[in-house]
């Protein structure tokens, strides 16, 4: 696998372009084309700025080419990802997802904060991992558009909520193709990428 670093630069069309998830998702799979379903997650630091973390796996990215005809970015690097885990070691978490339920075959989101802590866990236990502590650090109604004017464009939404805490190892297997596949639901609109790393 690869992991990505994006950082953009504060120009309006950078502001712009993030106003619509589809598209980030189009210039992103642009760097990827080989690749079927890569994860990714915009993040802001305090100061304002934005970048966009990526999990690849079919293909070295090709950022440059991406975006030669859109200047956003300010600088990018990238590394083999490679992560091993051990059963019972404790890691470090953090996980944009969007939780969901599902009533007669229909999906709706989940907006209690007790329910989306009940769907994580679920989600966890399920990647071979129990968590032992969590916040929710962020939390936003995200607005995607598809298809262009004279197609009739299309809106939707999706409830985003970034989880942070730590977590410890059990299945180490679950949590290795947890890691590849992602979290949840609607992962090509930048949810469901879960990011670990040893604690100190």
């Amino acid at each position: 696998m690869y992991l990505s670093k994006l950082v953009l630069n504060s120009s309006r069309a950078t502001r712009h372009w993030l106003k619509n998830t589809y598209e980030v998702h189009q210039r992103v799979k642009a760097a990827l084309p080989k690749d079927p379903r890569p994860l990714y997650r915009v993040e802001w630091d305090q100061g304002g700025e934005a970048s966009i973390l990526v999990q690849s796996f079919e293909q070295r990215p090709d950022w440059a080419r991406a975006f030669s005809d859109l200047p956003v970015l300010a600088r990018y690097q990238y590394k083999v990802y490679d992560p091993r885990f051990i059963a019972n070691s404790w890691l470090a978490f953090r996980l944009r997802a969007n939780p969901t339920g599902c009533r007669q075959g229909v999906r709706y989101p989940l907006v209690r904060e007790a329910d989306q802590s009940a769907w994580l866990a679920r989600k966890m236990a399920a990647a071979g991992v129990e968590v032992y502590q969590c916040a929710i650090v962020g939390r936003e109604r995200q607005a995607t558009w598809k298809g262009t004017p004279d197609d009739g464009r299309v809106r939707m939404s999706h409830l985003g909520v970034t989880f942070a805490g730590m977590l410890k190892v059990t299945d180490p297997g679950l949590l290795a193709k947890a890691v590849r596949s992602g979290i949840g639901p609607a992962k090509g609109l930048g949810f469901g990428l879960l990011s670990v790393m040893p604690t100190v």
